[in-house]
C-alpha cells in the first residue's frame, strides 16, 4: 500500500498531522499492521518536514513497539546522491548545505544518532551491533551515511538484525533496496 501525504509544502506541525491521521486510519483499516513492515518515503534533497513526520508516525507504534525507532537514509544511487558525514552530497548541492542530523534535531525532540559511512562499510555485524548500542542508549532516530546500492543493502540487513521493528526511512534508493531483497526472500522461501 503507499499513500502521499502530500506534506512537503505544508508547516511542521501540520504535515506531521497529516501524517499521524494517514498513519491512524491505516493502523485501524488493517489489524495486520502490527507485522507490515513500513517505510516512510522522503525526498533525496532532504525538502519537506522529515522529523516531525517521523516523530508523528513513531507515536503511533507505541502501543506495539516497546522502542519505536526510525533508520534514515535518505541516499538515492542512482541520482548520484549520498549521506556522508550527515551531509547531503551530489554534484548539484554545494559542500556542507544540508546536514540532516541538525534538520531532524531543529523538526523534532527524539533522541538521534549517526552512522558514519566506515561503520556501515564495516559490514552487518559491525552496523547491527553499533545500532544495537546506539538504542540501548536512547536513540530513536538512526541517521545512516549511504553513497552506494551496497551501503543501503548493508543498512538494511543490519537493521533487520538489531531493530526488527524499526520504521525504514528513505528516498527510492533504500525502498529499491528492500524491494529486492523481500522479493529475493519470498523466491527462496517459495518451493520450485
Amino acid at each position: 500500500v503507499s499513500l502521499s501525504s502530500d506534506s512537503r509544502y505544508l508547516a511542521p506541525v501540520a504535515a506531521a498531522e497529516r501524517v499521524r491521521q494517514l498513519c491512524l486510519a491505516l493502523h485501524q483499516a488493517d489489524a495486520q499492521t502490527a507485522g507490515a513492515l513500513w517505510y516512510k518515503k522522503i525526498d533525496s534533497t532532504l525538502r519537506g518536514n522529515i522529523g516531525a513526520e517521523l516523530a508523528a508516525m513513531l507515536t503511533l507504534t507505541t502501543a506495539t513497539v516497546t522502542h519505536p525507532c526510525a533508520v534514515v537514509a535518505p541516499a538515492f544511487p542512482a541520482q548520484g546522491r549520498g549521506l556522508v558525514d550527515g551531509y547531503l552530497v551530489y554534484d548539484q548541492a554545494p559542500p556542507h548545505a544540508a546536514h540532516l542530523p541538525t534538520l531532524l534535531q531543529q523538526q523534532s525532540t527524539l533522541p538521534l544518532a549517526t552512522v558514519a559511512l566506515p561503520i556501515v562499510r564495516a559490514g552487518v555485524a559491525h552496523l547491527a551491533a553499533t545500532l544495537t548500542a546506539h538504542s540501548a542508549i536512547g536513540a530513536q532516530l538512526f541517521v545512516a551515511d549511504a553513497v552506494t546500492e551496497a551501503d543501503l543493502e548493508t543498512i538494511y540487513q543490519a537493521t533487520r538484525v538489531a531493530l526488527p521493528q524499526a520504521l525504514f526511512c528513505g528516498s527510492a534508493g533504500l525502498i529499491g533496496v528492500i524491494a529486492a531483497a523481500l522479493v529475493q526472500a519470498q523466491d527462496l522461501a517459495t518451493p520450485p
